[in-house]
C-alpha cells in the first residue's frame, strides 16, 4: 500500500501532539496548515520518506490494528478523531512482541480477505 507524504506528515504530527499532551482544538485543521507551510523540497522529502515507509510492515500492521480498534472505540461514543488519537495512544502502548503478532498478521492471508 502506497502512502502520500502528507499521510506520513499527519501521522507524525498527531503522534507528537500525543507524546507532548497538546493536541490542538483542531489538530487536522492545524496539520493541514502546517503542511501549506512546509517548501516544495520539504514536501518531496516527506513524499520520498512516504515511499519508503509504504514498504515496512508496521505501517501495514499498525493499519490492520487501526481497522480491528475503530469500530470497538466508535462504539464508545468517540469521534473519528477521538478515534484514531486512542488507536495511536493503543499502538504505542504495544509491546514488540504484541506489534510482532500484528505484523505477522499482514502477512497472512486474512489480511488479503479485508
Amino acid at each position: 500500500m502506497q502512502f502520500s507524504g502528507y499521510q506520513l506528515f499527519v501521522k507524525q504530527k498527531l503522534t507528537e501532539f500525543i507524546i507532548q499532551h497538546n493536541i490542538p482544538e483542531r489538530p487536522m485543521h492545524t496539520i493541514a496548515r502546517m503542511w501549506l507551510t512546509l517548501s516544495d523540497n520539504l514536501r518531496e522529502e516527506w513524499k520520498t520518506k512516504a515511499m519508503e515507509e509504504s514498504n515496512k510492515y508496521e505501517i501495514q500492521a499498525y493499519q490492520l490494528y487501526g481497522i480491528e480498534k475503530i469500530d470497538e472505540l466508535r462504539a464508545r461514543g468517540l469521534s473519528n478523531m477521538q478515534a484514531m488519537i486512542e488507536i495511536i495512544k493503543m499502538w504505542n502502548a504495544l509491546s514488540e512482541k504484541e506489534k510482532t503478532i500484528w505484523k505477522d498478521l499482514t502477512q497472512s492471508s486474512k489480511v488479503a480477505k479485508i
